[in-house]
């Protein structure tokens, strides 16, 4: 018999959406605030739930923009995630 992903099994864990905003913010206090546009790169590649929840957590801040892409999904070599935020 296959083995067959469940649902509960690709919903993102609490932890992995901690890291990964912790990373997040971690790179926030090297950017020169005051602009309209932000990119901030950190290493690992996130999955694409993590990715969905932490453009929902920034949008639900008040960001008007927000866009989690990994290296992978842009065609790039793997291993980093970027989040743009306007």
């Amino acid at each position: 018999m296959l083995k067959v992903t469940t649902p509960s099994q690709m919903a993102t864990s609490l932890s992995e959406l901690e890291i990964a905003i912790q990373k997040f913010e971690d790179r926030w206090q090297y950017e020169i605030k005051g602009n309209s546009y932000y990119m901030l790169l950190i290493c690992g590649e996130l999955t694409r739930t993590t990715c969905i929840a932490v453009e929902d957590l920034y949008k639900a801040s008040g960001w008007n923009f927000a866009k989690c892409i990994t290296s992978t999904e842009n065609g790039e070599r793997p291993g980093l995630t970027r989040l743009e935020l306007k």
